[in-house]
């Protein structure tokens, strides 16, 4: 077969849309010794596919197999490397429909995308793109040009490779059971091969382990686990400080290292705070777990195994790669009224997972006498999400109510249900930080009790507090309402405690209103306390708490003096009593959920900021915009009205144009029950930043931040020549009476790919309080530009990155996420086959 050689070199800096070729003198590539094939197996989107050629088969390690697009030019083809990598090299082998032209692109969000070559052939080639450092990148995508035939673009195997680990040719000494010792032996854990994996044996159950021999002393800062798709919910990781013989499951020198009660499959991917240097590891493995899409096959966890393609160690820290990209935002130019702006997701993933398993409920939860004591097996093993949170005070501790969800008909899994229908209890966790949180030791700690809750059971809490109460003795008292659901009529519940250790339950708050109600928040102020506001309704008068409460097809306000009871006159459906303009009914109609803040710069605030979120947008033409959400999805939106005037909007033309979070792949919302769904119960303030906890897919629990008092976006590049131009949107939010304006520096920093610094750029600027801006709350801020001039770098060398940022003047703190932009040299090996 004759073999065809071609380097292509080519230097290309793109970022949306703007591009600029400069070819120089090949840079050395150095060699590596490289990990697996990061693409093994991984999640992949792209043009639809022809015939059965679907484009999971261009990663699946079989050189029979192809993903072959359909006819078109601008075919495209990503594949979501599951983590965070540091990548050296992607191979595409293709099939006879080869690409004449295609890019190779980059990005962290698979929103914002950078090119880093761009490859043309006259002939059928299987191209290595190699790099002249490792870069760092989660998602890699094949973005075609021209075809070379008229089919679509074909190809064998995408693949992409990043450093060999730390633990690649480890001796695993000790596994407590095998599936198959020959085809899945144990030494395929540390085998230094993505497609080759270990499996316990099924009838050994739960709590199986691990035993690793590193050979020698070795420092990591990185653990990575790679599963198929039986994996492991709950586990953990121990280090030894054993040092010469191997060490026992049971030996006292283990010491724990890191664990999880949220493993999600696919890659697990963990950063030690300290790094560890050990030379034994050992895995427990606590509880199997099975994707969603598996059970649907009749695969269920509790009849599978634990099974890992392959155990990986990384000293993270010491592996130098450029950066690329930003970390994934939202609403990132959202205006100040909508409180919380330029939003991004919890780095560590998400926060709680169902534990358990749904089997051990089969005949013995069957109806409410048979859940009267609330000891209730599996009742978190289906879903645990939609959380309400709180921070206290008293104790310096986050508290979370959540929504735990058990199916109750295990035979049928999918099928028929039992009386109680997919039955919800409420349950208790608590943190130091609001991120890392703990279950509470006696949960659930409300379930169903009354016929209103005989069937779906008690859903979607929201929670605030009074300090001081007076209808409670003084005593601070927090007050979780739920939906009551009886797999026919939804109400609204409420209970209280004030210890989070015994919760008293009062029922439904209406219980004299015949229609459904549902969803119901109070409005509060950004540390969850209820707000008392002058009655709004005409010959109305004295001080009442709102609630909304919002289902679908209405939404509707409830008043009242004490917050665990309503009138039925006291309930106000906006959509059919003549109170306002229906505005909110109109942008919202058709979505299920709305939550309420005001006072959200200072007491005197009189504006309520309304979160919804359902599969209807007020702006319909969103709707198939956003990444890996085409079609109907689950979105959150925000809407502004006032204590004065709660029944409609104060502007509804210069509603927030974009949604403020909207679920994606990145954000693992499809890995659940609803996929593409993302549903918000809570958004508190704590220490100058916004928490926002959310429930994904109906499985998890989520949370996303942003900064409260200073809001930019990642910039955005234009590059022309040896002129990059930066860019962003600067909002000055600070709080209360203090709107002093904010002395800022805009940073581009020129680095080689080693890190060396070559070369700082500084542009000054202030930013007034938006309150100053002509806009007002209206305004989405102050534009920023930086002006990078290649020429003023010494000795710029051919391959270098770019990073820029916000940073204040004062105490050179840095207010946004940084975003950099590569320029590289690729090697092209195109092997001609």
């Amino acid at each position: 077969m004759k073999k065809v050689m071609l380097i292509l070199l080519m230097t290309l800096s793109v970022c949306l849309g703007f591009a600029h070729a400069d070819f120089r003198i090949n840079a050395e590539i150095p060699v590596r010794d490289y990990g697996v094939d990061l693409a093994f197996g991984r999640r992949v989107v792209s043009t639809p596919a022809t015939d059965d050629n679907y484009n999971t088969r261009a990663v699946d390690a079989d050189p029979a197999t192809r993903y072959a697009a359909e006819g078109r030019d601008d075919a495209f083809f990503y594949v979501d490397l599951g983590s965070v990598e540091k990548i050296g090299k992607v191979v595409i082998d293709f099939e006879a429909a080869y690409a004449s032209e295609y890019l190779i692109q980059l990005s962290m969000d698979a929103v914002t995308w950078q090119t880093v070559t761009d490859v043309t052939h006259d002939s059928l080639t299987k191209d290595e793109i190699e790099f002249p450092a490792y870069i760092e990148t989660r998602f890699v995508r094949f973005q075609g040009v021209s075809r070379a035939t008229e089919y679509g673009y074909s190809f064998y195997s995408f693949e992409v490779y990043g450093p060999r680990n730390a633990a690649a040719g480890a001796t695993v000494y000790e596994v407590s059971s095998n599936e198959n010792e020959t085809e899945l032996n144990k030494a395929n854990l540390t085998d230094n091969v993505g497609s080759t994996r270990w499996a316990s044996n099924v009838t050994a159950g739960d709590n199986q382990y691990v035993l690793i021999d590193l050979g020698t002393e070795t420092t990591f800062d990185t653990i990575k686990i790679r599963w198929e798709v039986s994996f492991a919910r709950i586990f953990a990781i121990y280090a030894s400080t054993e040092t010469t013989s191997n060490p026992a499951r049971m030996d006292e020198t283990w010491y724990k290292i890191q664990e999880s009660s949220v493993g999600l499959g696919e890659v697990d991917a963990f950063t030690i705070a300290d790094p560890v240097t050990t030379r034994y590891i050992k895995i427990e493995l606590i509880q199997r777990q099975t994707s969603e899409a598996t059970k649907h096959t009749g695969r269920y966890p509790w009849e599978s195994t634990f099974s890992i393609y392959e155990f990986e160690l990384y000293d993270w820290a010491s592996i130098q790669a450029a950066p690329t990209g930003n970390a994934m935002e939202f609403s990132k130019n959202g205006p100040a009224w909508a409180a919380m702006t330029n939003i991004t997701l919890n780095p560590e993933g998400l926060l709680l997972a169902p534990i358990g398993y749904p089997i051990a409920a089969d005949g013995v939860v069957t109806d409410l006498a048979s859940i009267a004591s609330g000891d209730i097996p599996g009742f978190e093993s289906y879903g645990t999400y939609n959380p309400a949170v709180i921070y206290d005070t008293e104790r310096d501790m986050f508290h979370m109510i959540y929504r735990a969800e058990l199916p109750d008909n295990f035979n049928d899994y999918y099928g028929d249900k039992y009386p109680l229908g997919h039955m919800s209890t409420l349950a208790y966790a608590y943190s130091d930080d609001g991120v890392h949180f703990f279950r509470g030791l006696d949960n659930p700690v409300a379930w169903p009790t009354t016929a209103d809750e005989a069937g779906g059971g008690l859903e979607d809490p929201r929670m605030f507090k009074i300090e001081n109460d007076p209808n409670r003795c003084g005593i601070t008292t927090y007050y979780i309402s739920y939906t009551m659901y009886d797999n026919s009529l939804t109400r609204e519940g409420i209970m209280w405690t004030q210890d989070f250790i015994t919760f008293h339950k009062v029922g439904r708050i209406a219980p004299e209103y015949g229609g459904a109600i549902k969803s119901g928040t109070f409005v509060t102020d950004p540390e969850g306390n209820a707000i008392m506001i002058n009655d709004p309704r005409p010959g109305h008068t004295g001080k009442v708490y709102i609630i909304y409460m919002k289902d679908g097809s209405y939404t509707r306000i409830g008043f009242t003096t004490d917050v665990i009871h309503i009138d039925a006159t006291d309930i106000i459906d906006i959509d059919s009593t003549g109170f306002g303009t229906n505005d909110i009914e109109a942008l919202t109609k058709g979505n299920e959920s709305c939550m309420a803040l005001t006072n959200i710069y200072g007491p005197d605030d009189e504006e309520i900021y309304l979160m919804y979120g359902g599969g209807t947008l007020s702006d319909s033409s969103l709707q198939n915009e956003q990444p890996n959400a085409t079609g109907w999805f689950y979105a959150l939106g925000v809407l502004k009205t006032t204590k004065s005037n709660p029944f409609e909007l104060t502007n509804v033309r210069l509603d927030l144009n974009e949604p403020m979070m909207y679920p994606t792949d990145t954000n693992k919302i499809d890995y659940g029950l609803f996929n593409k769904c993302m549903f918000a119960d809570s958004m508190i303030r704590h220490d100058n930043r916004w928490y926002l906890y959310y429930g994904a897919g109906d499985m998890y629990v989520g949370l996303a931040t942003a900064r409260a008092d200073f809001t930019a976006g990642a910039s955005e590049y234009a590059v022309d020549g040896l002129i990059i131009s930066a860019s962003t949107t600067a909002l000055n939010k600070l709080y209360g009476s203090d709107r002093h304006d904010r002395f800022i520096d805009y940073i581009g920093e020129v680095h080689a790919l080693d890190g060396t610094l070559l070369y700082t750029f500084n542009q000054p600027y202030y930013i007034p309080h938006f309150s100053f801006l002509p806009e007002g709350r209206y305004a989405s801020g102050v534009s920023v530009t930086l002006e990078i001039d290649l020429s003023q770098v010494p000795s710029l060398p051919e391959n270098y990155y770019v990073v820029t940022y916000l940073r204040d003047k004062a105490s050179f703190e840095t207010l946004n996420n940084p975003a950099s932009l590569l320029v590289i040299t690729p090697q092209v090996t195109s092997t001609g086959k």
